[in-house]
């Protein structure tokens, strides 16, 4: 899995939570993205715990304009040539 990178969008809470836990055990780059900036740091921080390259920004995943450019640089962060606005996305 060291060679996947993951972005998960809701990553501060529920099941992109539970998603970017697991996929950072595995040894998954994990890129969590959420509207909430104090539950993803914090969850940024949990996750390093697991794995070290772990991102967050805080994007409205379903906005356009602002958000789509800070996501857009965190998947310039970790080479993710593409991404898709889905529960988790696997990039090889």
């Amino acid at each position: 899995m060291s060679t996947k990178t993951v972005l998960i969008t809701g990553g501060a809470s529920g099941m992109g939570l539970l998603l970017g836990q697991c996929y950072a055990k595995e040894g998954a780059n994990v890129v969590l993205a959420d509207v909430n900036r104090d539950a993803l740091n914090s969850c940024v921080d949990e996750i390093r715990t697991y794995h070290q390259n772990v991102i967050g920004v805080q994007v409205d995943a379903i906005e356009r304009g602002e958000d789509r450019i800070e996501f857009k640089k965190a998947m310039d962060k970790l080479g993710i040539e593409m991404a898709r606005s889905e529960v988790a996305y696997t990039v090889d």
